[in-house]
């Protein structure tokens, strides 16, 4: 099943809001939610759990959260989820949850599915699984039959556990299963050789730059916290298909802060490896990494979504966006994707202003000192380029100044001007 429609009302902050991930032929795969903290991207993420789960389990995640929400002043709040149950199902099958007060202040939750009870289509088939912003890295947790309520369980409650990630190979491998197809996998989300990561007596072990054979338990939290939160969709499958029969994965995958202890690197690459290996999955995700949002200009403008949501006046509202192609980090960070005023050196403006007014002066010997010192750090500064473009596009930037101050500043003068260091900043700001 894919989600095709999302849409909250009277939800904690927003007043309504719609995310629409339909297409031609189903559901986009990725959804990347940004917005600035406090904008109810981790709600968003919540919701969506709270809508695939039945009442009774919904309830209980509910009282697991503080404060309230059914948005002040409204009598109740609408979760709506929309799916595509398979390829094929040309009806509207959707799960409609409703929240209100009771006369003892407790939430009432009602549930409405579409279509009911269909011969061909049972709520049954539906697999999610859900990873907060404070999963742990490392998993404990040995669980014994498949509940939505406990698959979410750590979007809701940052101290619940995931499950063991070696228990879940050994389990797997005990269903005649070859482990090794979900290891080749790991290995490539991971960027390891193939052939680095192993389960034998000892436990799970990976080969790197660290060692060889090296316990998951000695490795840093970047490869500790994904391996486990990747096995733990492993160990969901298994209780949700006891008659496991392959490696693949189909379902919808929730993680907040996708991000969370990558390197940039790897940050930037992460959505391309996850949907290189779970093509069946489609993964709603929050993120504060412009890498992140780089990494989904590797997929088509139909398989990802992007939603910015950002406070309006007394609700958040939300914007739809497109991969962000031919952008670098810092130009995502300055656009409205995260806006961002500047990702420069926040003395910069003050060194200018400083520069400035030493520019000004008959300089004494330690004036002068701190005026050198000054137009070296701006002039390395500003005037670094990355690329050969960026080189050639600067020379042309100086020829253009030269020739604009000529007249009325002395060539020597014209390299150490205030205004040749403000607009190469303000040209900086705006490419």
């Amino acid at each position: 099943m894919e989600i095709t429609k999302i849409t909250l009302k009277n939800i904690r902050c927003f007043e309504n809001l719609e995310i629409d991930l339909s297409r031609h032929d189903g559901a986009k795969k990725w959804l990347v939610i940004l917005g600035d903290n406090g904008v109810g991207k981790t709600t968003v993420l919540r919701s969506i759990a709270l809508g695939l789960c039945e009442e009774a389990g919904a309830s209980a995640l509910l009282a697991e959260l503080a404060g309230e929400w059914i948005r002040t002043g409204a009598e109740k709040g609408t979760i709506r989820i929309e799916l595509k149950p398979y390829p094929g199902y040309n009806g509207v099958a959707s799960i409609e949850t409703t929240l209100t007060r009771s006369d003892y202040g407790e939430y009432k939750l009602q549930q409405l599915n579409t279509p009911k009870t269909p011969s061909d289509f049972s709520w049954e088939k539906l697999f999610v699984c859900a990873y907060g912003a404070g999963r742990g890295v490392f998993g404990t947790a040995d669980l014994s039959e498949y509940a939505v309520t406990d698959s979410v369980y750590s979007l809701f409650n940052y101290k619940s556990e995931l499950q063991n990630p070696e228990l879940n190979l050994r389990r797997i491998a005990s269903e005649a299963v070859d482990t090794s197809l979900i290891l080749r996998k790991l290995e490539k989300v991971l960027m390891v050789k193939e052939g680095a990561i192993a389960l034998n007596k000892s436990g799970i072990t990976i080969d790197g730059s660290w060692g060889k054979s090296m316990p998951t338990g000695t490795l840093s939290d970047g490869y500790v916290g994904t391996l486990t939160w990747l096995l733990d969709m492993y160990g969901w499958k298994l209780l949700f298909d006891e008659k496991m029969t392959d490696t693949e994965l189909r379902g919808i995958i929730i993680v907040d802060e996708l991000e969370q202890h990558l390197h940039p690197k790897w940050q930037k690459q992460i959505i391309k490896l996850l949907s290189d290996q779970f093509p069946d999955v489609q993964f709603i995700t929050s993120s504060h990494s412009p890498l992140c949002v780089i990494g989904t200009t590797d997929l088509n403008d139909d398989e990802c979504a992007i939603t910015v949501l950002h406070q309006g006046e007394g609700k958040v509202l939300s914007k739809s966006a497109s991969p962000p192609r031919g952008k670098r980090a810092d130009q995502v960070l300055t656009s409205y994707l995260f806006e961002l005023y500047s990702t420069s050196d926040n003395q910069i403006k003050n060194n200018i202003e400083q520069y400035n007014n030493l520019y000004k002066l008959e300089r004494n010997d330690s004036q002068e000192v701190e005026f050198q010192r000054l137009y070296k750090y701006l002039n390395e500064t500003l005037g670094s380029a990355e690329t050969e473009l960026e080189k050639k596009v600067g020379q042309v930037l100086n020829n253009t100044l030269n020739a604009l101050f000529a007249d009325k500043i002395k060539d020597e003068s014209v390299k150490k001007s205030p205004e040749n260091f403000e607009l190469i900043r303000q040209l900086n700001e705006l490419l």
